[in-house]
């Protein structure tokens, strides 16, 4: 997931736990149940700057999310009711150093076994994969420490495969995928060292990261050199899916605007493994995008399989809902609070 940076002052954390929590009254209204008239409870310590970068839900409806902080990166867990979790960490918080004076959670998961990973960058940009314990002490099973430094930079997405095999986006003027064993290893069945990198152009951005039900990989991301999105597909094993539009690449001017695109988010349909992407050229229209598993279009997803919403907008988010229809959130530029839409299935 590309980095969407919320300053809590706007409780916007707070909403968006709200809406993964369930509604106690009318659709689309705060749910009274939930902490403070539908918000969060005010989080401590205030005293550093906090951005919400990412949360996940366990299964039992509690809430784990991550923050930029300043100095150290926050990992907080909520119950189900909105309060924070006295049994993780302190309070609910847990503030983890990464030996730099700006460290920051980009990512967060949830293993089948409730332990919780997070993707984080010191203030290099160098990522470090951790571990938690359902307690939200450093999980001593993963790499001795519970914190595996991956060695690359400018991490874009985290996904948990369901073998327990971690894998994290990364990119550096090219595509990085990292697969670790749950152990914390690097898996030498990937590419033979954990690590693949895919030169698509120049300078190559990824933004998000999915796995397929079959466990294949998808990423997305931008190729700035030619002004261009990429959709990329790996196998199991680490290699490019020839499948996959030919080559396992599929580039192509997405946006019939000619600035600079950017595909932010993708989900992936467990059904068929249909890649749902959205994104935006130079923040002007949040566009929509559905590719079948053989990498062309879906035309059966609005004429072309290409859907464009119709106000200013960045894409930064997308989900499936188990009945196929896409939620899709982003950022709204100009003049009006509605930051999200409904696309059919």
């Amino acid at each position: 997931m590309k980095n969407k940076l919320i300053n809590l002052a706007f409780i916007f954390m707070a909403i968006g736990l709200f809406c993964l929590s369930g509604f106690a009254a009318s659709p689309g209204s705060l749910d009274p149940s939930f902490g403070l008239a539908g918000q969060s409870v005010p989080i401590s310590p205030t005293s550093f700057q906090q951005f919400f970068t990412d949360m996940a839900v366990l299964d039992d409806g509690r809430i784990v999310a991550v923050l930029r902080s300043g100095v150290d990166f926050a990992t907080i867990r909520c119950k189900s009711d909105g309060s924070l979790d006295n049994t993780f960490g302190t309070n609910g918080i847990v503030l983890t150093d990464l030996g730099t004076t700006n460290d920051d959670g980009i990512n967060v998961a949830i293993q089948s076994d409730g332990k919780i990973v997070v993707l984080a960058e010191n203030s290099g940009n160098l990522l470090t994969v951790l571990r938690f314990n359902f307690n939200g002490s450093l999980d001593t099973t993963f790499d001795t420490d519970g914190k595996k430094p991956l060695g690359v930079a400018n991490g874009s997405g985290l996904a948990i495969k369901s073998d327990g095999k971690i894998v994290v986006s990364a990119s550096s003027s090219d595509f990085i995928l990292v697969q670790l064993n749950p152990d914390g290893s690097f898996d030498t069945t990937f590419d033979g060292d954990g690590i693949v990198t895919t030169n698509i152009d120049v300078s190559d951005e990824s933004r998000d990261v999915a796995l397929q039900s079959d466990g294949k990989i998808v990423v997305v991301g931008t190729v700035a050199s030619s002004s261009k999105s990429a959709i990329v597909r790996y196998n199991v094993n680490g290699s490019l899916d020839t499948t996959f539009s030919g080559d396992g690449i599929l580039i192509n001017d997405f946006f019939t605007d000619t600035s600079q695109e950017f595909l932010d988010s993708l989900a992936i349909n467990p059904v068929n493994n249909s890649v749902v992407v959205v994104g935006e050229a130079n923040g002007t229209k949040m566009q929509v995008y559905r590719v079948l598993t053989n990498g062309n279009f879906d035309t059966s997803f609005s004429g072309d399989g290409r859907f464009e919403l119709d106000f200013q907008s960045n894409g930064d988010e997308v989900v499936i809902q188990s009945d196929g229809k896409i939620v899709v959130a982003g950022s709204k530029k100009q003049g009006s609070n509605r930051c999200s839409d409904k696309v059919k299935k």
